[in-house]
Parts: C-alpha cells; structure tokens; sequence
C-alpha cells in the first residue's frame, strides 16, 4: 500500500537540463505514456506539453487524481480499454511511499501497465532512495541521534527504507535492465545556484540519494533463460 500524502498546491514543474536529456530519451518514439502517482498533474503536465503525447493516471490520493484528470482532460487517454499498454510509465516519488512488504507487488502492478506479451516499453523511475552515505541522511543521522529511520518517520512522514540497489534488483528480478542512471541534486532544497555547484563539485553518486532511471525489457537476458 503506497502512503498519502495529501496534496493540496500546485506549482509547475522546471527540470534541470541533465534531466530533460534523461527524458527525451525516455520518451523518444513514445505515442502515451501513465503517469502512476501523479499527484495533481504537476509533471504529466509538463510531459503533455513537451512531448505532445496523450496519457492517462492514478494516484492514491483520488482527489488529486480527479484533479489531474479534469485539468487535462483533453488529453487523457481512454481508460475505459481493456488490458491497454502504454510505452512509458512515469513513476516519480512513489516508491519509497510503499510498505516494504508490498514493494514487489506494487512494481507488478506498474509493470503490468506495459505490453507484457510484446515486451516493449520503458519506465521512468525517480525517487529519493535511502543512502546512509548521502549528506541529506547523514544530517537525518544526526538529528536522530543515530535512529535515522525512527526520526524520519516520526517528524516528517512514513517511507520505507530501500537503497537504490535494492529497488533496481526488485526490476531485474521481473525482467528488466537498467538502461539509464542520472543522479539528482546532492541537497533537496537551497538556491538554484548552489544546488548546481555542489552537484559540479562533488560528481561521485555514493553521495546521493535523489537519482533518475530508465529501466526496460531485458530482452537478451530473458530469452537466456
């Protein structure tokens, strides 16, 4: 069960050039794509203006998804087809939300939104994995007094605690490769300016947590087995 967050803003949503090459790459060739846990529509938004491609999406919060749908309703896919797949499923900030108990069923069902049968489409990954190494969870360390995960949930809100690694392994285990990992900002808030010139000075990805991935079908691979 993934965690609500209740979403009650609106802001738009301005990717960093070394993102947007993730993106369109990701989305080359792609004629839709689901947004799943869209919030209220922030980044399928952007995505619809960019790359003007319908789509369709689901979130647990229902109000904001009703919200999603009716600001962008003329570019909503049909939902109402059965077992349609989408070339590229866009998941942002969902799966540290989800109970780890139920990590791997919540990738099925974000799996199963692809052609299966055909194997074809991508998915677009990104979250704030859990990294001890990272300054954002050394700080959290510290606060916490060397419970990190006991703070965190106590004074900001429920997560599970996977590492990039595991949640990457959790893919593979269902057929899947790495394709491409680009790492976000070293700092999750600060002026635009300095979140640059740390990310410029310190390159090395132990020191992140916040990374963005593309993930498909590993073809070769699964046809080995």
């Amino acid at each position: 069960m993934i965690k609500i967050l209740k979403q009650d803003y609106d802001f738009d949503v301005h990717p960093e050039p070394y993102l947007i090459q993730v993106l369109d790459k990701c989305f080359k060739n792609a004629n839709n794509f689901y947004d799943f846990g869209c919030g209220r529509g922030h980044w399928a938004k952007f995505l619809v203006k960019r790359y003007q491609i319908p789509f369709n999406c689901f979130d647990v919060d229902k109000d904001a998804e009703m919200h999603t749908r009716r600001e962008l309703s003329s570019h909503l896919l049909n939902s109402k087809i059965k077992d349609f797949s989408y070339d590229v499923i866009f998941v942002s900030c969902v799966t540290e939300m989800i109970n780890e108990n139920e990590v791997s069923s919540s990738i099925d069902s974000i799996i199963s939104k692809l052609d299966i049968n055909k194997r074809k489409g991508k998915i677009f990954l990104s979250s704030a994995f859990y990294n001890p190494f990272s300054i954002k969870w050394i700080i959290y360390r510290l606060l916490g007094k060397g419970d990190v995960k006991n703070y965190f949930i106590k004074n900001k809100h429920y997560r599970n605690f996977y590492k990039k690694s595991e949640i990457i392994s959790f893919f593979k285990e269902k057929g899947f490769k790495l394709v491409y990992s680009v790492r976000g900002e070293i700092i999750p808030k600060g002026p635009k300016w300095i979140k640059s010139f740390l990310r410029f000075i310190f390159p090395l990805d132990f020191l992140y947590d916040r990374f963005y991935l593309v993930l498909e079908f590993d073809i070769i691979n699964s046809n080995k087995k």
